[in-house]
């Protein structure tokens, strides 16, 4: 076995073995952490585990740490055995409550409250929470010594993490929240000054609705809550249709370290023996998470009948694969070079991308690939969409320059970590004999964009409709309504053509262009068109909420294109993507007999 050791100057420590499984700790007070232990299903049962926890716990000694401790779900098969087997003390809890987040939100309770306003409290979250709000915050918590640093708080989620204000424009109670694979914890719960409960309700109430726009229980399967104050444990509770589990919904383990231990002779005794044993140190300032760690440098070697080459990373998070060299009959021995594109080495690589994917590359469900073969260059970049229950990555642009094979090689990597289930792709009909290769299913048919120009939008018939006052310009309402509206788009299932529709702020549309539905000053409806960097505009998502949706539809539409037609040219290109059959009998009634381009369409089966 080799194992790849990798701290940084925060305490956090992970150590990885080849095989991909992963033991990731935390150090402070002279005390280690274990959040998270992974092993790959098909290396379970194989003393991986606990080759794992040895050379923890020979790292931790050797680093002068003496108590190691543990938290973990009871309800993961055999976690208390493996930790009593380790020598470790094993204590149940049942003040734990471990809640399907799925079950949560499609609670009738938890959907009506979620709808209406907070009485008596505003949530804000962190990452709405100005500068002049922190020392406050910070204030607050040394109150109830909770002493943390800016850094330490930079572990929680900005976006469901928050404080409720009361009437007065005070901290009323504060929710920490952290992200982990298996969803979100609540950390910390607590109302201030008098412990009013309804105020820790209306922390909960902010949470939920910043975990639906965050990607609801497609991104976070489950909720983690200390049990503290009675009430909020009642009010969830009462939202689902069984309660609950409690007891033994958590465990506790325990184990004091010594040198004395044994440790060194299970190390020798476990990982020697006919295997090789490789300790690769760093030190690196790496981008942890509490609980989780997505993003870790990895150090591979390539063998292709050839001496080992090992590739020292000079920056870890920018290239994942590394290199390899290839034979070639004409050229010898030449470099085959595969990276990721990241938000460090965009700039890069900008001019031979296109604008538009220059742009979304840096959006959560973008992905992108190079490959550079001597001077040839090829990319490709991908969206990784959520429908249906099912993984999907659709290939938005791809540039091949030369065969492609390393990249196509790389995406089916990459994508079968991420467990996609289906790719596809439109391109242009001269990629057939790559894609074929690549083991892509391929046709011609129709593209799902048409194309329209805001001149032909402005000779609608219907565009001297009267629009009635409760339809305005996006840019007339404030943030914190723009992500009620985003809310209330995704309680109803609706993302448009947006997989990250929650993570987008509200200057990423077109506010002029962009229309909203305001009732009782919520946002129960929207029309969001973004303007690419190509200057063509792109509508994103349409919706509305409640009996009057079509009318309300077509008020929208006709807002919008007035509001187009002012201020852009008449030949500017507007994209309709016809990406369902809602879209598509919209766009059949408005341009009859309207076509895509034709395009060359393929699909593959991954996993």
């Amino acid at each position: 076995m080799r194992f790849f050791i990798t701290a940084d100057e925060d305490g956090y420590l992970r150590i990885e073995e080849e095989c991909e499984a992963a033991i990731t700790l935390n150090i402070a007070d002279r005390k280690a952490r274990i959040l998270s232990i992974v092993v790959p299903s098909s290396k379970r049962r194989q003393g991986v585990g606990s080759a794992l926890l040895c050379s923890a716990e020979a790292e931790l000694i050797s680093r002068g740490i003496r108590s190691l401790e543990a938290d973990f779900s009871s309800g993961i098969q055999g976690m208390p055995e493996f930790f009593e087997k380790e020598g470790f003390e094993v204590i149940e809890s049942d003040s734990v409550l471990r809640i399907d987040t799925k079950k949560l939100l499609s609670s009738g309770m938890i959907k009506n409250t979620l709808k209406a306003e907070m009485s008596g409290g505003e949530f804000v979250a962190f990452e709405e929470l100005g500068m002049d709000r922190w020392d406050e915050l910070f204030s607050s918590l040394s109150a109830l010594r909770l002493h943390l640093s800016q850094r330490e708080m930079n572990r929680f989620s900005r976006s469901m993490s928050g404080v409720v204000f009361d009437p007065k424009n005070e901290i009323r109670s504060v929710i920490l929240v952290s992200e982990s694979e298996e969803g979100v914890h609540i950390d910390f719960l607590l109302s201030f000054r008098e412990g009013n409960a309804d105020f820790e309700r209306m922390a909960l109430q902010g949470m939920l609705a910043a975990l639906v726009v965050s990607g609801g229980a497609k991104e976070f399967p489950g909720i983690t809550y200390i049990c503290g104050g009675e009430s909020v444990t009642k009010f969830l509770g009462s939202a689902l249709p069984e309660k609950p589990g409690k007891a033994g919904a958590a465990i506790f383990a325990k184990k004091e370290l010594s040198e004395n231990a044994g440790t060194e002779e299970r190390l020798e005794e476990d990982l020697i023996g006919n295997a090789e044993v490789f300790w690769l140190k760093e030190c690196k300032k790496v981008p942890f998470q509490l609980n989780i760690c997505r993003k870790m440098p990895r150090i591979r070697e390539i063998r292709s009948g050839r001496p080992v080459f090992r590739y020292e990373l000079e920056d870890p998070l920018d290239i994942r694969y590394g290199i390899r060299w290839d034979e070639d009959e004409n050229e010898g021995l030449r470099e085959i070079f595969t990276k990721r594109i990241t938000a460090g080495n965009l700039m890069d690589y900008q001019k031979i991308l296109p604008a538009d994917a220059v742009r979304d590359l840096p959006r959560p469900a973008f992905r992108g690939l190079l490959e550079e073969r001597g001077p040839h260059t090829s990319y490709l970049i991908y969206e990784l969409k959520d429908r249906e229950g099912r993984g999907l990555s659709e290939i938005r642009w791809i540039g091949l320059d030369g065969s492609g094979s390393d990249l196509f090689s790389e995406y089916e990597n990459e994508v079968t970590e991420a467990g996609v289930v289906k790719s596809t792709i439109e391109t242009d009909p001269g990629n057939k004999e790559a894609l074929a290769e690549a083991g892509f299913e391929t046709e011609l048919r129709e593209s799902r964009e048409i194309t329209v120009t805001v001149g032909e939008l402005m000779k609608f018939p219907f565009l001297s409709m009267k629009v009635p006052d409760f339809i305005q310009h996006l840019s007339e309402i404030g943030a914190r309504q723009f992500k009620r509206g985003i809310g209330c788009c995704m309680l109803n299932g609706r993302k448009g053509l947006l997989e990250d529709l929650g993570h987008l702020p509200v200057e990423w549309f077109d506010g002029d262009v962009s229309s909203v539905l305001l009732t009782d000053g919520t946002a129960n409806g929207m029309l969001l068109v973004h303007q690419l960097p190509s200057h063509r505009l792109s509508v994103d998502l349409l919706f509305s909420a409640g009996g009057d949706s079509q009318i309300n539809n077509l008020r929208l539409i006709i807002h919008s294109i007035r509001a187009a037609g002012e201020k852009y040219p008449e030949d500017t290109v507007v994209i309709l993507r016809r990406h369902n059959e809602a879209v598509q009998a919209i766009t059949n009634k408005l341009f009859p007999g309207k076509k895509g381009r034709t395009v060359l369409y393929g699909e593959r089966k991954e996993g």
